[in-house]
């Protein structure tokens, strides 16, 4: 099975998705965060999905009387949490449990950092911009239902205006994500550089560029509110790369 970077859960983490969802909204994760990760990250997202710590194994936590030693990992509410100290205590303790490192390898923490700061918080974006229409209603063969009626014009314009900040958000998102990588390179403790391989062959990011930028150096369809190569829209019957009308 093909593992990216993000889990159902990390979308909710970075993103202000609060609704009651089911993860068969995100079946098609991997797919989307492949697809716009090799865009412009490239080697680096190659290097960071195979650094990825692999928890498998991992049972989901149960009471033992005997506790857990110190370094042993648990699943545990979505995600998994390792013992700092032999304990009897559950993992919501954060002095005896902690969140279990996602990278390991002399560029974990580069990663970490990464990860955590720009490249997760854009890809959930990127996953939550594309699967929102699909978790707020329900496409039936009597037309579109939302809440459990069907639309009507108000619902058309709510749904419209959290899908612009949506993509909003996630060209923000990306903006930061861009002007972090171009920085110089975070160093592993051996002195290699691991932020390296979002750029192409001829040192030039990988991106779309379709409103006129100079030379390839700036990148401007990622700041607008709509989606990516879709020119701008004001009427409500276009929603991101979605139509409703």
């Amino acid at each position: 099975m093909r593992r990216g970077l993000l889990t159902p859960q990390d979308v909710v983490q970075f993103t202000p998705l609060k609704l009651p969802f089911s993860p068969l909204h995100f079946r098609e994760l991997y797919a989307m965060e492949e697809a716009d990760s090799l865009e412009f990250l490239g080697d680096l997202w190659r290097a960071m999905v195979e650094a990825q710590a692999d928890y498998s194994a991992a049972q989901p936590y149960g009471y033992r009387p005997e506790g857990y030693a110190a370094g042993a990992v648990v699943a545990w509410d979505g995600g998994y949490r390792v013992a700092l100290t032999p304990t009897t205590q559950d993992p919501s303790h954060r002095t005896d449990w902690a969140d279990a490192p996602k990278f390991t390898g002399p560029c974990a923490a580069a990663y970490s950092e990464l990860y955590c700061t720009y490249v997760g918080p854009y890809l959930a974006f990127v996953v939550l911009s594309e699967r929102y229409p699909y978790i707020v209603t329900q496409i039936t063969e009597g037309g579109v239902d939302y809440e459990g009626r069907k639309i009507n014009l108000q619902d058309e314009k709510r749904i419209d205006s959290q899908q612009r900040a949506l993509y909003r958000d996630r060209a923000r998102a990306k903006t930061l994500l861009i002007n972090h990588l171009k920085h110089p390179p975070a160093t592993a403790a051996g002195g290699a550089p691991c932020l390296i391989g979002w750029r192409r062959v001829d040192d030039k990011p990988y991106h779309r560029c379709g409103c006129g930028c100079a030379g390839g150096t700036h990148l401007c369809t990622e700041l607008h509110s709509h989606a990516p190569n879709q020119a701008p829209q004001s009427q409500r019957s276009s929603i991101g790369g979605y139509r409703w009308g």
